[in-house]
């Protein structure tokens, strides 16, 4: 893990793409969001996945872009996340 102890916030070369919304759902788009998520996937180093496991997280086509990911044998480095872990009242 890389980490930095600036404080100007200043990274020129680190671009984040943020998804939400497109996660799941049966809303029509005028694009392929699974290729979208694969062109975007060819293109950066990291990709971070933060799964929801409460309330309505629907995961699926999360699901099947990281099964396509792997398939095609991407280099692009993927970690895991869950998210909402401070409100869990036991292990």
């Amino acid at each position: 893990m890389t980490t930095s102890t600036s404080t100007a916030r200043n990274f020129e070369n680190v671009v984040f793409v943020d998804t939400p919304g497109l996660a799941d759902g049966n809303l029509q788009y005028k694009f392929d969001v699974d290729e979208v998520y694969m062109w975007l996937a060819r293109h950066c180093d990291l990709i971070l996945v933060f799964l929801d496991p409460i309330g309505m997280a629907l995961c699926s086509r999360t699901n099947t872009f990281l099964k396509r990911l792997h398939q095609e044998g991407l280099q692009t480095e993927v970690k895991y996340y869950l998210t909402k872990g401070d409100i869990f009242k036991t292990q």
